[in-house]
């Protein structure tokens, strides 16, 4: 018996030794290359805020500064788009349009009370033509094919594929009714329009998985035969997409 409690006892001595070796290898260990951990630890460190910095001034790369509550730097031509989310905007060029021949800049349109995305509009300077407007809206992270879409479920017209020089547009047509100002109602209680006019909403894919918004209006007219026509508008458009300049991701 007293045999058995010796070799025990000697096994845990022997165990207690071999522990107490291992810790003595370890804090050697970690006397020896403690610098280098150290040196190691905080170039670690180091690398991953570089990464986080870098990473930052990718995500902002091309973004347009805010300054005094507007666009530093931004023409009045130029399509800017707010690609941020919720309360943090962030600001790109898309695109920029140039005055179309005959035709001068309209007011800016008011895109979002919150935001201070832009597109120009330009109106012909003679008074007897029968286009009303062009305008140039950004369609942030929307594509011309998401947006076409939209727009032919809306008006129920269906989406036409047409090519203008280095663009193809998805375009869709629509005659708009003007009911402001009506007091007379149909049979079914809705008001009748005081005018009508033709209308084409183009969109071309642009950087930044968005598309800008070609938007030709013609007259405003009394009768829905009498609303400018196809040919017209299509000349417009094809006007209007021949001063449209995208611009090239960074």
């Amino acid at each position: 018996m007293a045999k058995v409690y010796q070799k025990r006892a000697s096994a845990a001595v022997k165990k207690q030794r071999k522990e107490a070796l291992k810790r003595k290898k370890n804090q050697a260990f970690l006397e020896k290359y403690k610098k280098h951990l150290i040196i190691g630890t905080a170039a670690l460190v180091v690398l991953i805020v570089i990464a986080v910095i870098v990473g930052n001034i990718m995500a902002n790369i091309g973004t347009i500064p805010v300054k005094g509550g507007a666009l530093e730097g931004a023409e009045e031509n130029w399509i800017v788009a707010d690609l941020g989310t919720g309360s943090s905007h962030k600001y790109y060029k898309l695109a920029e349009a140039s005055a179309p021949e005959n035709y001068q800049a309209m007011a800016a349109e008011v895109l979002s009370a919150n935001s201070l995305e832009q597109g120009p509009g330009y109106a012909p300077q003679d008074a007897a033509s029968p286009i009303t407007s062009i305008y140039y809206l950004p369609m942030a992270r929307s594509t011309s094919a998401d947006m076409s879409a939209l727009f032919s479920t809306l008006f129920g017209t269906p989406v036409e594929t047409l090519t203008f020089g280095e663009y193809t547009v998805q375009m869709v047509p629509t005659t708009l009714q003007n009911t402001a100002g009506s007091t007379q109602t149909d049979a079914d209680g809705y008001l009748l329009p005081t005018g009508y006019s033709s209308a084409m909403y183009a969109f071309v894919d642009c950087s930044r998985d968005s598309s800008i918004m070609v938007q030709v209006l013609g007259d405003e007219v009394a009768a829905e035969e009498e609303v400018t026509s196809r040919e017209d508008m299509l000349a417009a458009l094809e006007t209007a997409m021949g001063c449209l300049t995208l611009e090239t991701e960074e």
